[in-house]
């Protein structure tokens, strides 16, 4: 459900009404007509509540924005001499309207709401994408079930 979101973000298929024909058609021949039409409306209902909120809105006057976007970032490893290669995706990153700072949303579908859970992650997204842009960097958790967003940092 999570890329499934991101990429009808995305496509802004969502906002403008077109139709929800986010699912593969394997998902669909497999789950049938009925299941496929509720979970694109669960999909659906998700993906409003990002467009809908205020870092939806920043995300559409953005600059530039890319989802799922892949990074591999060297880091030293502890206090050792040597280093270490992370990778990862964030799974929205965009440069604001104003083009003064990069903004990195990580999506969460989890039912309970903790963002420290996820900070480590964030914090990791947001030095990578501070390394790759050189600009000041701003991450959010971005819950979808209830469109809770939270700033960290």
């Amino acid at each position: 459900v999570h890329n499934y979101i991101e990429f009808a973000i995305k496509q802004r298929r969502l906002a403008s009404g077109a139709g929800y024909n986010i699912l593969p058609q394997k998902i669909k021949d497999t789950i049938g007509k009925t299941k496929t039409i509720k979970l694109e409306g669960f999909i659906k209902e998700l993906g409003e509540k990002f467009i809908n909120s205020p870092l939806g809105d920043m995300e559409i006057r953005a600059s530039w924005s890319y989802t799922e976007f892949p990074f591999y970032m060297r880091r030293r490893s502890g206090e050792e001499k040597g280093f270490s290669v992370v990778s990862g995706q964030m799974d929205l990153v965009f440069l604001t309207g104003d083009k003064s700072r990069i903004i990195v949303v990580d999506f969460k579908t989890d039912r309970d709401e903790n963002p420290e859970n996820h900070r480590i992650q964030v914090e990791t997204y947001m030095e990578a994408a501070g390394k790759i842009w050189g600009i000041p960097v701003e991450g959010r958790l971005f819950y979808v079930r209830t469109g809770a967003c939270y700033k960290l940092f």
